[in-house]
């Protein structure tokens, strides 16, 4: 038989009990949410062929190899770092409104920021070789910016695109 004592104490480890499950799920959504955010934030979201397309804007010609891409996106934008070998000039910048510029102008701006330097291998390392060619494109649409900013330096071995949107 129940006293009441007893059920006073049953209802109440009941409601302790519902207060730590819905606890637990609240955590668990915010749990969830906060990886959303850091997947997104260190571009483990996309793969490599999304971000080409997003950010270059258009579909990974066949003539490209070894694309890799790290991609960091917050509440004040986006920037993403793209390396990748053609074996053709796959990809006319000059004719899509990217203008020239001296390579040692942007070679700092290529800088890849520390936490992003495990998802490329080897490591990323652009240089103003002699005979690397510079490019960069301003007010740039894409689907992540209203306005971005895109530069590009084509050398022998690689192709290193990076493109800065708000």
């Amino acid at each position: 038989m129940l006293t009441r004592w007893t059920a006073g104490a049953m209802i109440r480890r009941m409601l302790r009990t519902a207060g730590i499950l819905l606890g637990l799920a609240f955590l668990g959504v915010v749990a969830l949410a906060a990886w959303s955010f850091y997947a997104q934030s260190h571009g483990l979201a996309l793969s490599p062929e999304e971000a080409f397309e997003i950010f270059v804007q258009r579909p990974r010609p066949e003539a490209i190899s070894d694309l890799q891409a790290a991609v960091n996106s917050g509440m004040q934008g986006y920037v993403a770092y793209l390396r990748f070998r053609t074996s053709t000039p796959a990809l006319r910048f000059e004719e899509a409104g990217w203008q020239p510029v001296a390579c040692d102008r942007i070679e700092l701006h290529l800088r890849l920021p520390e936490r992003l330097a495990p998802r490329f291998a080897p490591p990323w390392a652009p240089r103003a070789a002699s005979g690397a060619r510079c490019l960069r494109i301003d007010r740039v649409r894409n689907a992540w910016a209203e306005s971005a900013m895109q530069l590009v330096m084509l050398s022998d071995d690689w192709v290193y695109f990076k493109s800065e949107g708000d």
